[in-house]
């Protein structure tokens, strides 16, 4: 006997495989039919009175070791008792008489039995020939019976009718056991494009567990197989730790690179898992893709449906607007739309766009994308505003837009829509001409140059009039530069000028849009791309609307220090006037310091609208001037007296420069916020000129500070001596004028008046003594308005007989202390103990 059963072991080693372990339930409808030409679903295999056996599906896969069929066998077992799979094989072979070397899957080989009541699933494969078709093969079911010749007794045969195929039709769905779960699957949809070197297809692909656990699909593999047997592996890497929930159901993306030669055939979808043991894939669904046509692109106003992460997603390619042509560069701008009509927010897509032309060449596109914009959310319109440079010989009616999703350092992607363009070659003129749209006049004003703490900055003025009869909405206008024909790649910022809500008949509205640019850019010529963008935020537009050209950036004009500057914007009515510029010395460097008068011309109290502003010497040293914070409400007509300053190095050239002046703006407000690094708009010119001298006072009367003047006269300096002989520092007393002028409601900036008391001796031993002006602060002593009062005060110090060994001369320097630094503005040397006069 038990020569039998080695002798059978044989057997089954090299013509099947045993039927073990437990697995997938599934419902069978008992039958008794043998192979019929109808359906193989139908074909069941009595194995006993109470047990059935049919083959539910199988696939072919190519691979290195060549054309692989696995089929997945249902057993059925109704008995009362356990049913052992060791009593049975199945035997490959095909109608020819050909056997072939079946294998069980590595994960089936411990299934051993049927438990009453059940069914248990598993799966084989083998190597077969290429040209083999399914309804050649035959599946024999054999069981062991030691009572025939050569032990065992064929049960029945399954056989695929003629024309079978191992494909599920198109769109039909397939369900696949995979990692014990049965998962149902189909193509939903799917999109071909194409360009020069390949094909590119996009699939949406349906998941749905229908079984009743989750299921792992990071061991998924997919395939593109031909008619012609090649295999084409499809891009998974985003199932790695995706999972199905029991009942849940997913539609992926598939996006996958075909050669050309694949145009016209059929393909078919092949999913498979991987046998660790044979090293192969083991095909476990395989769906039937038409054959597949030259795809036409997009035509031109057309919208094109593309699948991104399982959506369709809506597409749109505005007009293409060629702008200026420099040095044989054409500027060419379009807008490409994308709706989500999905029901579910997906991540933005990230995608590479190119301008394809008829002769076959790709000029990259460009966008700034919204960095906040991280999903595409249902029914919301998102646009992208691309922008690039093309040669002039380039006929964009001709050429394509691609656009590719998945671009990576070593891959260019997939394409995901071509489209067609229609091109209009955008308005032009120059600055200072203007531009009809609807209702209203553009003009540009000017295009400045100022100077930023860290950059430069370029700033364009607009003018928007309404030319009806009716007040009018604020248009939303905005743009980009482009210096030396090209756009910059920075973001513009649009800042309202004027304080309206709507622009009443042949009113105009004023806005200034800027750029920062490097300071050591060289401009040889500059334009502004007039854009209007529509819609809502969620789903705007923008769209080229005209080009203003200029030769260079704009000359700043001179102002001349009798006539106030004006500040004529709507809400911001202003005249500041030059009252005071002087030049102050310093130690490491040279102070300049000035003094406007600023008057509110609103009807009403309002906050002065702030100035900023720097100096430019002959040799191009450019230095920002820091201007005096002041946020208070200043009445109708009222003045505020407004100073600024700023450090310069000894090698300044003060014989002749520039102050440039103008309104300070920011990014919150047109009105408010750091004047220090806000941008210069609107600016003027004041032509300086400094002998070389300092305007330090060589006196202490009649010394100007900030708003008021200030004298000392009487002055005396002697030791300070307690009882009858401590001496406890030294002695300063005086008498003084402090006048405020009355020609000033408000003085901004908080000035302090700081006294230096240097000894001319050997250790220069130097005291000082400041006091505040106006107000002051918990902690500060306040030099009140007098005339001739009367003031001693004392530099503390016990230990100065032992600092200074002749009383001779000293200087007293008079500072004014503003926003951190100090300005010597008089400096007097005198004699200890004498009273001065």
């Amino acid at each position: 006997m038990s020569s039998k059963w080695a002798k059978a072991g044989i057997v089954v080693l090299t013509t099947g495989a045993l039927l073990v372990q437990s697995g997938l339930t599934t419902a069978i409808t008992p039958t008794v039919e043998a192979a019929t030409t109808v359906s193989v679903a139908k074909q069941v295999v009595k194995l006993s009175i109470t047990s059935t056996l049919v083959v539910e599906d199988a696939q072919f896969l190519m691979q290195d070791q060549g054309r692989v069929l696995s089929f997945r066998v249902n057993i059925k077992n109704n008995g009362k008792s356990s049913l052992s799979l060791n009593d049975y094989w199945i035997r490959l072979k095909t109608v020819s008489g050909k056997s072939y070397t079946i294998n069980l899957l590595e994960a089936d080989k411990t299934k051993k039995s049927v438990a009453p009541g059940s069914s248990q699933t598993v799966t084989y494969y083998a190597i077969v020939d290429k040209t083999t078709k399914l309804s050649d093969f035959k599946f024999e079911i054999i069981k062991w019976d030691f009572s025939v010749a050569g032990y065992e007794r064929r049960l029945g045969t399954i056989q695929y009718p003629v024309g079978a195929s191992d494909m599920t039709k198109v769109f039909a769905p397939d369900y696949m056991l995979f990692q014990s779960a049965k998962i149902k699957s189909a193509i939903k949809t799917y999109a071909v494009t194409k360009d020069q070197n390949n094909v590119y297809l996009t699939i949406n692909y349906l998941l749905e567990n229908t079984g009743l656990n989750a299921t792992d699909l990071t061991n998924l593999n997919l395939f593109i197989q031909t008619s012609g047997l090649a295999v084409y592996k499809v891009d998974t890497s985003f199932l790695s730790g995706m999972s199905l929930a029991a009942g849940e159901r997913k539609i992926v993306t598939l996006q996958t690179v075909l050669p050309l030669g694949v145009l016209g055939k059929s393909l078919s979808l092949i999913a498979a898992s991987s046998n660790e043991s044979s090293k192969m894939y083991i095909p476990v669904a395989a769906l039937a893709i038409p054959a597949i046509k030259t795809p036409a692109p997009t035509p031109v106003a057309k919208s094109r449906s593309v699948l991104m992460s399982g959506q369709p997603i809506n597409t749109f390619v505005d007009t293409a607007m060629v702008g200026e042509t420099v040095s044989g560069k054409t500027e060419v701008s379009l807008q490409y739309a994308m709706r989500n009509v999905g029901t579910e927010a997906l991540a933005y897509p990230e995608l590479t766009f190119y301008l394809y032309t008829a002769d076959g060449i790709s000029y990259p596109l460009t966008f700034t994308k919204d960095e906040s914009a991280t999903k595409l959310l249902p029914q919301i319109r998102e646009v992208l505003s691309l922008t690039g440079q093309v040669p002039s010989t380039v006929k964009l009616d001709k050429a394509q837009l691609i656009v590719r999703s998945g671009v990576k350092e070593n891959s260019s992607g997939y394409v995901i829509g071509n489209y067609l363009l229609k091109s209009q070659q955008s308005q032009q003129g120059t600055i200072g001409s203007s531009y009809k749209l609807n209702d209203y006049s553009v003009s540009l004003k000017s295009i400045n140059r100022t100077a930023a703490t860290n950059s430069d900055v370029l700033v364009a003025e607009l003018a928007i009039t309404n030319k009806a009869a009716s007040s009018k909405s604020i248009p939303n206008l905005s743009g980009y530069f482009l210096v030396n024909g090209v756009k910059l790649a920075v973001d513009t910022t649009k800042i309202a000028l004027d304080n309206s809500i709507t622009i009443a008949p042949n009113e105009t509205y004023n806005i200034a849009v800027y750029a920062n640019v490097p300071f050591t850019t060289a401009i040889n010529n500059v334009s502004f791309a007039l854009t209007e963008t529509t819609g809502s935020d969620a789903s705007s537009t923008t769209k080229l609307l005209y080009q203003f050209n200029a030769p260079k950036v704009s000359e700043v004009p001179n102002q001349s220090t009798d006539k106030p500057y004006q500040i004529l914007n709507k809400g911001s009515l202003t005249d500041a006037t030059l009252r005071r510029s002087v030049m102050f010395e310093g130690d490491s460097g040279n102070y300049f310091y000035t003094e406007f008068e600023v008057v509110n011309k609103e009807a009403r109290a309002n906050v002065i609208t702030p100035l900023a502003g720097y100096i430019k010497d002959s040799l191009g040293e450019t230095v920002p001037v820091t201007f005096a914070k002041f946020d208070q409400k200043v009445m109708s007509n009222g003045k505020v007296l407004l100073s600024a300053w700023t450090k310069v190095s000894k090698n300044f050239d003060p014989s002749s420069f520039d102050f440039i002046v103008g309104r300070a703006v920011t990014k919150a407000s047109g009105n408010a916020g750091e004047t220090s690094d806000a941008v210069v708009v609107n600016p003027v010119s004041y032509k300086m000129t400094f002998d070389g001298s300092t305007n330090t006072q060589k006196t202490l009367t009649n010394i100007p500070f900030a708003g008021y003047s200030f004298s000392m006269r009487n002055v005396q300096s002697t030791l300070n001596v307690e009882g009858l002989y401590t001496v406890t520092g030294v002695k300063l007393a005086f008498n003084y004028d402090l006048v405020k002028d009355p020609n000033y409601d408000y003085i901004a900036g908080d000035h302090k008046l700081q006294f230096e008391w240097v000894d001319q001796g050997t250790g220069k031993t130097t005291y000082t003594k400041q006091y505040a002006i106006g107000t002051a602060e918990t902690g500060e002593t306040l030099l009140k308005e007098a005339k001739d009062s009367a003031m001693s005060f004392v530099f503390e110090d016990p230990e100065v007989q032992m600092k200074i060994q002749k009383y001779e001369n000293y200087v007293l320097n008079i500072y004014d202390v503003f926003q951190g630094s100090k300005i010597l503005v008089a400096t007097k040397e005198m004699k200890w103990f004498v009273v001065e006069s």
